[in-house]
């Protein structure tokens, strides 16, 4: 595995060990699991974003629920999982995660119920899929206020609460068990029997189970990442969409929108400030511009890059331009 993919995996434990449950393990060389770990991510293609590094700091907790915020390194074995075949035959090693308190054979019947290419095996398509939906699933510009780039003092205030609020209220990671009574499946409602892994939550209250293929995002339908949920309105999500639910998020930078104003056009949302020409860079806010791709464009460079012309006079021939929205969030 690359470097970069090493050190994503590491960043990733801190946020993932603070829900209170699971071993996660760096692979190469890394020596330690921190709050203050940073990676060099790809930058976003759009010319208003910036790269961002991966989730760093939760807090410990006993339970799978996170109240408060911390800066600890959060208990975490910085190592590969390295569970011997003491009490099953198998061996953990071959695994970049797996859930904390089970036996290996449990470790091997809970991966069983998941797709073959979402189990992450070392150097497989498995642990790709996890360092994307790490960075996917938990962005850090939802949560520090380091993380992001022009925030006012209200804005740095505002983020300081509202990542406060989510991981006192919603913020929480699911425990893996062995069920030993048949119990419905809480998302597709078939019967698990006795036996079976499922999957715990306590948000959603003692009785809530999932299959472990079950435990997705309500929005993007992904698997939940190293179990780490937000619980909210009787729904689990993945920490990106359940920022959505709050508060708009910019189509150019990724950051929460926490400006009393933003842009709004055909269903997405901007800071005013970022609501630009995607070619000349040009601010359209109160201009006309037109959509493409979902990327906005000035009328000038949308006919120069894509005007269709006409083929007996040769002018361009015009396209219904559209008119941008402004709206106040409170």
């Amino acid at each position: 595995m690359s470097g970069h993919a090493t050190a994503t995996v590491a960043a990733a434990a801190a946020l993932a060990g603070g829900a209170g449950s699971g071993s996660v393990g760096s692979v190469g060389s890394a020596s330690s699991a921190s709050t203050n770990l940073a990676l060099n991510i790809p930058p976003h293609p759009h010319p208003h974003s910036h790269p961002h590094p991966p989730p760093l700091s939760t807090d410990s907790a006993s339970s799978d629920k996170l109240p408060g915020k911390g800066a600890n390194p959060l208990g975490l074995d910085p190592q590969r999982h390295s569970h011997s075949d003491d009490d099953s035959g198998c061996a953990l090693e071959e695994y970049t995660w797996v859930p904390q308190g089970l036996r290996p054979d449990q470790v091997h019947l809970y991966f069983s119920a998941l797709p073959e290419d979402k189990v992450p095996y070392v150097n497989s398509a498995g642990e790709r899929y996890r360092i994307k939906q790490l960075l996917q699933q938990l962005p850090p510009h939802d949560n520090e206020v380091r993380y992001c780039h022009s925030l006012s003092d209200e804005e740095r205030k505002e983020l300081r609460l509202f990542s406060a609020q989510r991981k006192r209220e919603a913020l929480g990671r699911g425990t893996v068990k062995q069920i030993n009574t048949p119990v419905p499946c809480h998302r597709c409602e078939e019967q698990m029997m006795s036996g079976d892994m499922g999957i715990f939550a306590s948000r959603a209250g003692p009785n809530a189970c999932w299959h472990p293929a079950c435990f997705v995002c309500c929005v993007c339908k992904e698997l939940l990442v190293d179990l780490i949920y937000f619980w909210r309105a009787n729904k689990l999500y993945c920490g990106r969409h359940h920022a959505e639910t709050l508060k708009p998020r910019c189509s150019a930078c990724d950051e929460i929108i926490l400006a009393d104003e933003c842009t709004e056009a055909e269903g997405r949302a901007w800071h005013m400030k970022h609501f630009a020409c995607l070619e000349c860079d040009r601010q359209l806010g109160g201009q006309r511009y037109i959509m493409r791709d979902g990327r906005p464009y000035c009328l000038h460079c949308f006919d120069a890059m894509f005007a269709e012309y006409c083929d007996s006079c040769g002018e361009p021939i015009g396209v219904d331009h559209g008119k941008n929205r402004i709206r106040t969030y409170y």
